[in-house]
């Protein structure tokens, strides 16, 4: 269930935004799934950050949860590039939603991963997190691994590492439900672990931005201003 999910206004460092009630620029617009306890100024929180820089400068769109630590470090990141972001938060688990161009939000995970994460970007990354993020990457796997993904086209997630976390996490799959004949191989195929210098490389060869993709929007048609 959507909580005053706001196509036409949204929030911005406690102003009030009017914006077009259109279909969220998706062509050009990214997910990234990262933990809520990155603790600011850590290590983390800076690859957060210069990712989300990376990002705008590279003219992608930034989809966020919205939230701390991980989501805010990739929000302000990509700000100061004069990026382009929106934040899916979830006030009832008591985070404070950062500081994005246009919030939406949900009352439920399963909610703001579907009609979220999924009908507003085209490509999705993964940085290190805790059980929300593995359950976000996991479930985005999954949905891949049975083409039932809203965009067929992509063919991995990428995981920007930090510290072999995600290399820990593959080899989890390949020593765990992979060799015990619990999970077909063919799923470690999906996901792609990548350095802050191949994320735009990754993205380009992942989803043809500029083929056949009609339904989509470009980022400028969100045109917000100041409104008293």
């Amino acid at each position: 269930m959507r909580l005053g999910l706001n196509s036409a206004v949204g929030f911005s460092g406690g102003a009030m935004l009017q914006a077009k009630p259109v279909s969220p620029p998706r062509r050009k617009t990214v997910a990234v799934y990262g933990g809520n306890s990155v603790e600011e100024g850590s290590p983390l929180y800076r690859l957060c950050y210069r990712l989300g820089e990376i990002l705008a400068k590279a003219g992608f769109g930034v989809l966020t949860g919205g939230g701390e630590g991980a989501m805010r470090a990739v929000t302000e990141g990509a700000k100061k590039r004069g990026g382009y972001t929106i934040g899916m938060a979830m006030p009832f688990i008591g985070e404070t939603p950062c500081d994005s161009d246009e919030t939406h939000f949900f009352d439920t995970f399963s909610a703001r991963i579907d009609e979220g994460y999924e009908a507003r970007s085209a490509m999705t990354i993964a940085v290190p997190g805790g059980i929300g993020t593995l359950q976000e990457v996991t479930k985005k796997a999954t949905e891949l691994y049975l083409n039932k993904t809203i965009y067929p086209s992509q063919k991995q997630i990428l995981l920007v590492e930090h510290q072999g976390y995600w290399k820990r996490f593959i080899d989890y799959l390949q020593k765990g439900p992979v060799a015990q004949g619990l999970m077909n191989p063919k799923v470690l195929d999906l996901f792609k672990i990548v350095r802050l210098s191949e994320v735009v490389p990754a993205l380009k060869q992942n989803v043809p931005w500029t083929k056949g993709m009609p339904h989509m929007q470009k980022p400028d048609l969100y045109q917000a201003k100041q409104v008293a």
